[in-house]
């Protein structure tokens, strides 16, 4: 008789063929299309891992990991916001705006943002929002892009604590972030006064 070992593989060598076999038809596989005017935007994984946004075969987009955050499209022209990762730490996410115009010509801005993968996106009336709210003591920026100005620059949204904040409501800071803690308007105040110049470097 055959050794068993010589069983045993004869046996696992074709489920290990067909996990392979599974594991390659997986490996370039779309993973969402979306419509931009007369053209489709497809998010395809690769078999290394990586993501690419694709209009028509053609890679407008790489990177570690990408998001369709919002999009629209009329018909005629569209666009699409992509959160886009390199999977580093150091940067958790930039965006990049996608777009097909009337006459079916792609284009796609070069990524931006403050490295939040967290902001506020937003797809209508043909523009474009991405809002990164102010948190922290930091002020916020607001990016706006349209077929008519492509992505203007952004728009800075002064930090302010929130209303009704004072050392009476302190107490629900606890177990909070400790920049949350910036929100209250009397610890707000408190770190202004006890930091003075200091206050913008410590923010």
């Amino acid at each position: 008789g055959a050794p068993l070992f010589v069983l045993l593989l004869a046996g696992i060598a074709p489920a290990l063929v067909g996990l392979g076999a599974a594991n390659h038809a997986a490996a370039d596989q779309t993973q969402q299309t979306v419509d931009l005017g007369s053209k489709k935007l497809e998010l395809v994984t690769t078999g290394d891992s990586r993501t690419q946004a694709k209009i028509d075969g053609a890679v407008v987009e790489e990177d570690a990991f990408i998001q369709v955050e919002a999009s629209f499209s009329d018909g005629n022209s569209g666009a699409a916001v992509l959160l886009v990762s390199d999977g580093g730490n150091g940067c958790p996410g930039n965006y990049v705006v996608v777009s097909v115009d009337t006459q079916a010509k792609v284009a796609a801005t070069d990524p931006f943002g403050t490295c939040s993968d967290t902001a506020e996106t937003k797809a209508a009336d043909g523009a474009i929002t991405v809002r990164f709210p102010p948190t922290g003591g930091q002020d916020g920026l607001t990016y706006r892009w349209s077929f008519q100005k492509g992505l203007e620059e952004p728009v800075t949204e002064p930090f302010e604590p929130k209303a009704g904040t004072s050392w009476a409501t302190a107490a629900d800071l606890i177990g909070k972030y400790p920049w949350e803690a910036l929100d209250n308007a009397d610890v707000y105040a408190a770190f202004q006064n006890l930091l003075g110049a200091d206050f913008r470097t410590f923010t």
